[in-house]
């Protein structure tokens, strides 16, 4: 017999900063957090030799999917409002994902806020994408509580 795990997308605990996003998420997807680049690269040579080298680039691309209206698109603007307004340019914040019915964890020390999400008006409330660019993600992809 197959087993069965349990997963509940309100068990997803997300936070940028120091802020708790606990709602207002988009139907769907909600968040996607995806590597910039490979672990390995492989040149084949003409006589079939093989060389694998490590790529050290433990960056990623972190998008936060939002309903327009979710409080947290005010933190977030908020966020990018005061990084803009610094010497840098930008806010560099901690950036941490937890899976709380599993074993998932995704976490940086650094993030950034890559540009304000594109605002589209339509008949019904629409969503606002956040993409954060992570340094130096470490990550758990784990499995979820198994129920049998």
């Amino acid at each position: 017999m197959g087993a069965t795990y349990n997963y509940n997308s309100r068990q997803i605990t997300l936070k940028i900063g120091s802020h708790l996003i606990e709602g207002g998420f988009d139907d769907g997807e909600f968040l996607r957090i995806e590597q910039e680049a490979d672990d390995i690269s492989k040149v084949v040579g003409t006589s079939g030799d093989v060389a694998i080298s490590v790529i050290n680039d433990d960056s990623a691309i972190a998008t936060i999917k939002l309903l327009a209206g979710a409080d947290s698109n005010d933190v977030l603007s908020a966020l990018r409002t005061a990084g803009r307004a610094t010497p840098s340019g930008i806010a560099a914040v901690p950036f941490f994902v937890a899976d709380r019915l599993g074993r998932g964890i995704w976490e940086a020390p650094v993030a950034v806020l890559l540009k304000p999400p594109v605002v589209a008006f339509d008949r019904k409330m629409g969503a606002r994408e956040w993409a954060f660019f992570i340094a130096h993600l470490r990550r758990t992809d784990g499995g979820n509580v198994r129920l049998s």
